[in-house]
This record gives structure tokens, C-alpha cells and sequence, in this order.
């Protein structure tokens, strides 16, 4: 059998076989009650009061009943100037795993953190 190659057309280069992948590191699996959270959602809005609340609760009611690890939802304002923000807020404080850009800078500098933002 003949490895012979045919010619590249012109102007085109010839292909090089990629390297060889690297193995990955080997992974252990966590635990279930696995303390912090494993999942970040970040949910980025802008003057989004129709529409925030019931995206939010449909979210957390999924990862809820189906993620087996602890997870964060984030609702991300940008400068919204309806009532966004405090419908983020309420859902930050009735959905546990739930906060907003806000709250969470708030807790950073409570903590002295807020150069670490």
C-alpha cells in the first residue's frame, strides 16, 4: 500500500497533525453535602420586572429538584430603572442560594473585602 501524499493546491498549506492531547488530571468526585456552592449562575438584567420573577423562581425550582450539588444564583442589575432591583432583592431573600450584585457587594465590604471585587 502507498503513503504517498497528493499535492496541496495552490496556495494552501499542508495540514500538520495536531499534538497529541494531554491526559487530564484525574477528578475526585465530591461529596453530595459538599458545603460550598458547585454552580454559579449569574442571571445579567436591565429593567427586567415582567419578566425577572418568574425566569428566577423556574431556575432555582430546576436546579432544586435536579442538581445534587449546592448552587448560587447572582441576578446581575445593570442599572435598571424600574423595579428590577427590588424584585431581585425579595427573590434574594425568599429563595436560599439566591442574592443579587448588590447584596453581594454589600456583604464584601461588611466583611472588609470589597478591594477583592
Amino acid at each position: 500500500m502507498s503513503t504517498a501524499r497528493w499535492p496541496a493546491p495552490a496556495g494552501c498549506r499542508t495540514a500538520t497533525a495536531p499534538p497529541a492531547p494531554r491526559a487530564l488530571p484525574r477528578r475526585v468526585p465530591l461529596s453530595v453535602h459538599h458545603r460550598e456552592p458547585v454552580l454559579d449562575v449569574v442571571v445579567p438584567v436591565h429593567n427586567e420586572e415582567n419578566d425577572l420573577e418568574p425566569c428566577v423562581r423556574r431556575l432555582h425550582a430546576h436546579l432544586a429538584e435536579t442538581f445534587p450539588y449546592p448552587f448560587r444564583i447572582t441576578v446581575a442589575d445593570n442599572a435598571s430603572t424600574d423595579r428590577t432591583p427590588r424584585i431581585a432583592e425579595r427573590l434574594a431573600r425568599e429563595l436560599p442560594g439566591t442574592e443579587t450584585s448588590l447584596s453581594k457587594c454589600l456583604r464584601a465590604r461588611r466583611e472588609g473585602a470589597h478591594d477583592r471585587l
